[in-house]
């Protein structure tokens, strides 16, 4: 693949990451109404960790510094444990799909391959 097409493919990553921060965001500020304080406020602590999360995947998606490559990777496995979760739980209880969890599952891997994949074409160069 040539070097605009990766930047194209990493611009859309980047993106869906700062659509994520967006709606961590907007969490943060309008909080559910309707759970416990205690539950509210630990969601809100979880919406401000995912909200510099995501800023580091934009900045690492962008850059690409070298260790980006590591933190995605522990990044993936904790979101296939929690999304994978997430996933059966709302199919056991509401018999529904959460699209949005497939979407995690599905597209950071889809990243990490794009990053090596990068990264074997630079040492080819």
């Amino acid at each position: 693949m040539s070097k605009k097409t990766f930047n194209i493919i990493f611009i859309v990553f980047a993106a869906l990451a700062f659509f994520s921060l967006i709606n961590h965001i907007i969490e943060i500020i309008y909080p559910d109404k309707s759970a416990h304080a205690i539950i509210t406020l630990v969601g809100s602590a979880r919406h401000v960790v995912f909200a510099f999360i995501n800023a580091v995947c934009i900045f690492g998606i962008l850059k690409r510094p070298v260790w980006f490559i590591w933190f995605l990777g522990l990044l993936i496995l904790y979101q296939w444990y929690i999304h994978g979760s997430y996933l059966a739980e709302f199919w056991q209880l509401k018999h529904q799909v959460r699209w949005i969890s497939i979407a995690v599952i599905v597209l950071l891997p889809l990243l990490f391959y794009f990053l090596m994949l990068e990264q074997k074409s630079k040492q080819k160069d």
